[in-house]
């Protein structure tokens, strides 16, 4: 059974343009749903629908539950943040000590290998630095990161 089912849902303000017209979909649990479009074009008039207020123009709305009694901030922060990036101290393939902190303000995309003797995780290291100008672009460093000993710890 669905979690929700619109049914030829039409909305219109009354002194205002028809956002949408014989809108029909149903939600099962297992979907994943995104509502996407330019503004203006309805979607926060569409969840507010869906939450019960207002009310469609024509239309029906069949909910199994009742999940517009659940409060916003039961889903969530109104403002996500980012986590602070965990101390992370290293060595490149020197020797020489990396931090994280280096990095400040950039993007960071850490891959971790097994080493230099894992043909697999080096063919992933090769493709990925292939692409080196395209992770430069979006201010993006790529660090890759070994638990085998560098080459002045061997």
């Amino acid at each position: 059974m669905s979690l929700l089912s619109l049914s030829e849902l039409s909305f219109e303000y009354v002194s205002g343009p028809v956002l949408f017209e014989n809108v029909s979909f149903s939600i099962d649990p297992a979907d994943r749903v995104a509502i996407v479009g330019p503004n203006g074009s309805g979607k926060s008039t569409l969840l507010q629908l869906i939450a019960e207020s207002p009310e469609p123009t024509r239309g029906r709305i069949v909910r199994q539950r009742n999940y517009a009694r659940v409060p916003p901030d039961h889903f969530g922060p109104p403002r996500w943040e980012p986590y602070e990036a965990p101390a992370l101290e290293v060595r490149d393939a020197a020797g020489k000590s990396v931090s994280l902190e280096e990095y400040r303000g950039k993007n960071v995309l850490l891959v971790f290998y097994l080493g230099p003797e894992c043909p697999h995780c080096l063919r992933q290291l090769h493709e990925i630095g292939k692409n080196k100008d395209e992770w430069d672009r979006p201010n993006t460093v790529v660090l890759a990161v070994s638990s085998a000993p560098s080459e002045t710890e061997q």
